[in-house]
């Protein structure tokens, strides 16, 4: 693949989960939805990275990917960045699921999709 189809792998896989993100949440399965929520965060950063030129590193830490991305965020953003990175891992263990399952309130899984719409908007500006 070319550099520019690699690139649009990422921002496609992006576009897809945070849409995905929001059918989830339609649909009741909240933590489902902030588990897409991550991944879409995730490949938006990465899309970032590859664009500039970084190695798009292997790993799912959202504050390790937004640093290397030098957007520029400020500590509230990584705070919030390092809440929604415990949404890949909740979500994918069986002994995670059932507490993440709990904490995904109707509140807070609205709360949070907003939160995680609004950073992916902000990094998808700064491609």
């Amino acid at each position: 693949m070319s550099r520019g189809q690699i690139l649009k792998s990422w921002l496609d896989g992006a576009e897809n989960s945070i849409t995905t993100a929001k059918d989830m949440l339609k649909l009741n399965h909240r933590d489902w939805s902030l588990f897409f929520c991550h991944l879409a965060i995730e490949k938006i950063l990465k899309a970032r990275l590859y664009k500039n030129g970084v190695d798009t590193p292997v790993t799912h830490n959202l504050v390790k990917l937004a640093k290397a991305s030098k957007i520029g965020m400020d500590n509230k953003i990584l705070s919030d960045l390092a809440e929604i990175t415990t949404y890949n891992v909740s979500a994918r263990y069986d002994d995670e699921k059932r507490s993440f399952y709990k904490k995904a309130t109707a509140p807070y899984a609205k709360k949070w999709f907003q939160i995680c719409s609004e950073i992916y908007q902000k990094i998808k500006g700064a491609l």
